[in-house]
């Protein structure tokens, strides 16, 4: 007890320890992991570090990019590198599940000539899978990086996976039927496929054409779970509610993050699968057009690879006639009689 008594009385540490702590009761209330991570980085800021980075695994690309940064190396770009790019210090990180601490000139290497490098990585472990890693500099401090900070990072990163692991929404792959009819609409390989429709009738055809003939699927919406279940006479498949109302089973709508790692989860489950997105023009109300265009192109990648159909319902008239074409020759267009 003495010891501890003596470590908190330097004013240093202590405030260390207020930094954490006023971290630790943002992330217990917090279920966006957008704005949860941005505590994160904020957090790391404080602790004095000049340079501090949020990189996320992408398992399905096999690669660690860049998501958050703040300071005097920021990732003002997207930074990604392929897991297997064993010289990248942040990719043994992740791949040895260790805390990485350059000490010396002789360890550690950049990620490139104009990329930022960094001077210790933390993993962010969630279910001993690694989610993602939080990496820091110090340029200003003659005392460097201490054992102390190290310790710090490591305590940050822990808050960090357990928040990751409170708030992530899974969902076990279970289609509602077992039919031996055939489907009523096919849809030939797993791609992105948008529905020109005023209602989303058609769309939830095709879908629970699909999951009651044994094809696992969960639906994202702005319709209420419980409404929507009854509507559709759903009662195994899941529903994620898009709103920015906090619950279980809600995933806000500038929250990509969560969104894209649920799908992913899900369809690497599944074998395959059919997802519903219900709410396009809201995501695109709320963030913007060419934000949702992109998140919708990295998805199509993993959508590919775990072989499964996502569809999403569109009101032509929501959209202007240079958005709407993008999205005609971007993806699969099929309209609604």
């Amino acid at each position: 007890m003495s010891e501890v008594k003596n470590e908190m009385a330097t004013p240093e540490k202590l405030s260390s320890i207020e930094i954490l702590l006023n971290a630790k009761q943002k992330l217990q209330v917090e279920r966006n992991w957008e704005k949860g991570l941005i505590t994160v980085i904020e957090c790391v800021s404080r602790l004095q570090f000049d340079g501090c980075g949020v990189f996320l695994v992408d398992s399905v690309r096999k690669t660690l990019h860049s998501h958050l940064g703040k300071g005097v190396f920021p990732p003002e770009k997207r930074i990604s590198v392929y897991l297997k790019n064993t010289e990248c210090p942040g990719v043994r990180c992740v791949l040895e599940k260790k805390t990485l601490h350059k000490r010396n000139n002789n360890v550690g290497e950049k990620w490139g000539a104009s990329e930022p490098h960094f001077r210790v990585w933390v993993p962010v472990i969630v279910q001993d899978e690694v989610f993602g890693a939080l990496a820091v500099e110090k340029v200003r401090w003659k005392c460097g990086i201490t054992e102390d900070d190290v310790r710090n990072l490591e305590a940050l990163a822990c808050m960090c996976a357990d928040f990751i692991e409170r708030t992530k929404i899974s969902f076990n792959p279970v289609p509602e039927k077992m039919l031996n009819t055939k489907l009523r609409y096919r849809l030939d390989s797993p791609d992105i496929y948008i529905i020109v429709e005023k209602n989303p009738e058609k769309s939830f055809d095709i879908f629970c054409d699909r999951v009651t003939h044994g094809i696992p699927g969960f639906v994202v919406s702005r319709m209420h779970p419980q409404k929507l279940k009854r509507r559709y006479n759903l009662r195994k498949t899941p529903v994620m509610w898009l709103s920015r109302t906090e619950t279980e089973i809600t995933v806000n709508p500038d929250d990509f993050s969560k969104l894209n790692y649920t799908i992913s989860e899900f369809t690497a489950r599944s074998g395959e699968s059919v997802i519903l997105l219900d709410g396009i023009e809201y995501l695109i109300t709320q963030i913007s057009f060419d934000a949702v265009r992109a998140y919708l192109k990295e998805l199509r990648d993993v959508l590919v690879i775990n072989n499964s159909r996502l569809l999403i319902p569109l009101h032509k008239g929501t959209l202007s006639p240079g958005e709407y074409s993008i999205l005609k020759e971007e993806f699969v267009t099929i309209e609604s009689n």
